[in-house]
């Protein structure tokens, strides 16, 4: 079966053959969106070539030669570990409108598209948060991934899902882990999550496969956890220290860096007006001041213009450039044109590519 799947090109097909396996694909919508877009556009990668071959039906007939392709035919669519013992906490009913993470591969999936996948309206940034004086940050607490130098900024209130991307998938967890969990893969897509709530965090796991442990105990699903300054927790075997965060997280600065949370690497920001993160086009002959070309297939969900950065007042605000697949800060929508203030430890998602803001300490 592989091998006859090889031999195949989607691009012989006709655009109803296409959209027949498409329909037939056990992806979730936002996958068979971004299937849809990409052959459209000629951008489609290998491996979104072998998961629609999976679903093809032509594997037992001989394939019948096009001279024109579907390309060409197709339009573009617009330290130490502590106590063993963990202290659990009673969570009010409405932080538990997420359902256990142990279930079969369709409910997941279900779950995902519906929770994750497809922001819903309040998922946008509030108004009055856009229109009022760009407040300082005041982060006082983050997960820190001492191995890789990853540092994420912890709510003081509201919650935020910790997991690994599926760019293919348009499954994006809020906080991003897959580099920093990129020997072991042991981080689910949605894994876990935390919470702030009355000058406390707490920790939650979903139900994942590979669980997670806090101080070297294994953390019961579905139940909450109240972090202690230097708590140890591994969602599977990516540890991470919950710390204070540090200073210049809260003062004015000019050394800020953007950490790629799929590959691990560093992006300098120079002080400049305006800074433009997206991919280079060598046809147009255009570049980025961040460019995210050699990022390999998670940044193919970003536009060439993608978003901008700026400094104001020491502090960082981004405004998305009308992009394709959007721009998200820990998961909220951000509306086009608009700027909106970027704290150290928080994450921008640029389609499906996660970026970390942090300071040079």
């Amino acid at each position: 079966m592989a091998s006859q799947v090889s031999e195949l090109d989607c691009r012989d097909c006709s655009p109803e053959q296409i959209e027949a396996c498409i329909q037939r694909a056990l992806l979730s919508p936002g996958a068979k969106r971004v299937l849809r877009e990409a052959l459209a556009a000629g951008t489609a990668t290998e491996t979104m070539m072998r998961q629609l071959q999976a679903y093809c039906q032509r594997l037992a007939a001989t394939p019948t030669k096009r001279k024109q392709g579907i390309l060409s035919r197709m339009k573009p669519s617009p330290p130490p570990a502590k106590s063993t013992t963990s202290a659990r906490v009673e969570l009010p009913p409405d932080l538990h409108e997420a359902p256990t993470m142990v279930m079969d591969a369709r409910a997941m999936q279900a779950f995902i598209a519906e929770t994750i996948a497809q922001p819903s309206p309040g998922e946008t940034l509030a108004e009055s948060m856009l229109q009022e004086e760009l407040p300082k940050p005041t982060t006082a607490w983050m997960l820190h991934v001492h191995k890789t130098g990853h540092r994420v900024a912890v709510p003081h209130t509201g919650r935020l899902t910790l997991g690994s991307l599926d760019p293919f998938g348009r499954i994006f967890p809020d906080i991003d882990l897959s580099y920093d969990d990129r020997e072991h893969r042991s981080v689910a897509l949605v894994h876990a999550s935390i919470t702030g709530q009355d000058d406390m965090h707490i920790i939650e796991d979903f139900g994942s496969t590979a669980g997670t442990s806090l101080n070297g105990q294994r953390l019961l699903a579905r139940n909450a956890y109240r972090l202690e300054r230097g708590d140890i927790l591994a969602l599977g075997l990516c540890e991470l220290a919950y710390e204070p965060a540090p200073s210049s997280w809260t003062i004015p600065g000019k050394h800020y860096i953007l950490y790629a949370t799929p590959t691990g690497h560093v992006f300098e920001l120079s002080e400049r007006e305006e800074l433009i993160i997206g991919r280079s086009d060598p046809r147009l002959g255009f570049k980025p001041d961040v460019d995210l070309s050699a990022e390999g297939d998670t940044a193919t969900l970003v536009s060439r213009r993608h978003a901008a950065l700026r400094y104001h007042g020491g502090f960082i605000e981004v405004a998305d450039l009308g992009s394709t697949n959007k721009t998200r800060i820990n998961g909220a929508l951000l509306p086009p044109g608009v700027w909106v203030p970027l704290r150290p430890g928080q994450h921008l998602w640029l389609g499906g590519f996660g970026l970390s803001l942090d300071t040079r300490d």
